[in-house]
């Protein structure tokens, strides 16, 4: 998916529209190396259970250690 063609009122409406599609869009949907060559919206899909695990593990550990 690209920008749509189209004649654009000023520079800074393009150069606004680019900007837009590249975080909205090209960057979400990039398979990323870093993320070992996931998007980043299933990276973070991943990371959400493996942080809400870590803090249920972290809660627990703190009740045990701590009891009322």
């Amino acid at each position: 998916m690209f920008l749509p063609e189209r004649r654009w009122a000023t520079r800074l409406e393009l150069r606004l529209a680019i900007v837009q599609w590249i975080e909205g869009i090209y960057h979400r949907e990039r398979r990323q190396r870093r993320l070992g060559k996931l998007t980043p919206i299933e990276f973070e899909t991943l990371m959400k259970d493996v942080v809400a695990l870590a803090a249920e593990t972290l809660d627990s550990t703190k009740a045990s250690a701590h009891p009322v």
